[in-house]
């Protein structure tokens, strides 16, 4: 069963990667930023958040890149998270938030962002014996990817081509993102098996920035 479903899922996605964008995040979450922070809200009380996002900023004539990870619960339970940042965030960024308990998520950026958000292109999906994917392909020189499961887990780095999260090993132009690989990033996480339905998988990138999301349904689509 996880074959077909996966395994379809992936290979949509491969074809779909250009096509026109898909639904919105559910409505009731939302990603804000402020002076201070960016806000998530909308999260189920007490519940642990994953963000993942990218900033550009140019000073003079130097291009400065920031890469953000962080897990953060709602210990108050006001279904309010915060990634706190006191001087702000650059004035070109965009962060997505993944609620582990329900697997909603929600992105947001210093700027105005198009009306939906694209699934990630996972190219050339490769899938285990029980029919898990474990392993896909972007390319680029870098990509930044979290991997969010409802239950509290998370698992997420940043992926150089040629570095030593690339599955492949060789600097040609492609990331190989062997999932097995990502580190966890919240709750009680192993080794990220595979993607399996109901997971959500975010990625961004530095050139605009950009941030491409999706989760996977347990009917083969994804939503």
């Amino acid at each position: 069963m996880y074959s077909r479903i996966v395994l379809a899922t992936a290979l949509a996605l491969t074809s779909q990667a250009t096509a026109a964008e898909t639904a919105l995040a559910p409505a009731r979450m939302a990603v804000t930023l402020e002076a201070e922070s960016a806000v998530a809200t909308g999260v189920t009380p007490g519940a642990t958040v994953a963000w993942l996002g990218v900033s550009r900023d140019r000073e003079e004539w130097l291009d400065h890149l920031y890469h953000w990870r962080l897990t953060a619960e709602d210990a108050d339970k006001d279904g309010i998270v915060r990634f706190p940042r006191k001087e702000g965030f650059p004035g070109q960024t965009i962060l997505v938030a993944v609620d582990l308990v329900t697997g909603g998520w929600a992105v947001g950026g210093t700027y105005p962002l198009e009306s939906g958000v694209a699934p990630p292109e996972l190219g050339s999906p490769k899938s285990d014996a029980a029919g898990l994917l474990t392993a896909f392909s972007h390319r680029g020189s870098k990509v930044d990817i979290l991997v969010a499961r409802a239950g509290g887990e998370a698992w997420s780095a940043r992926v150089l081509d040629g570095g030593p999260l690339d599955a492949d090993g060789v600097a040609d132009g492609i990331v190989t993102v062997g999932l097995a690989a990502l580190p966890s990033r919240g709750g009680k996480a192993g080794r990220l098996d595979g993607i399996r339905p109901g997971d959500v998988v975010a990625m961004v990138g530095a050139s605009g920035p950009w941030a491409r999301v999706v989760r996977f349904a347990g009917n083969g689509g994804t939503e």
